[in-house]
């Protein structure tokens, strides 16, 4: 998996998955984002197709209720930043499956 760094500057957070699949609603492991706001997340062709599966971040103050943050969608791979996030932690949902079978890579950065 690559590495990039979007966000810019040192004081960064970031959880990088391998493998992710893309053909089922999965979730990636939870990042606590201690008070960062401005998020970035990228997800990467691993395996199979990757035209029609839509990737979520999602945000919790208390890494147990989960909301979708409106606006901060993916379909298929590639980069969405300028999100903004108010909470204490975030994490990545596959919402949309893709119809065939696949896998993914994501990175979810904060600063």
């Amino acid at each position: 998996m690559g590495s990039y760094n979007p966000v810019g500057g040192d004081d960064i957070t970031e959880l990088a998955v391998t493998g992710v699949d893309a053909n089922a609603s999965t979730t990636t492991a939870s990042l606590e984002i201690d008070g960062k706001k401005d998020l970035v997340f990228q997800v990467l062709a691993n395996t199979g197709a990757h035209g029609t599966h839509v990737i979520t971040l999602q945000c919790s103050l208390d890494d147990s209720n989960w909301t979708d943050i409106s606006g901060a969608t993916l379909t298929g791979v590639g980069v969405k930043g300028g999100v903004t996030a108010n909470s204490q932690f975030v994490r990545l949902k596959v919402t949309t499956v893709e119809s065939a079978t696949s896998t993914v890579d994501i990175i979810v950065q904060a600063k």
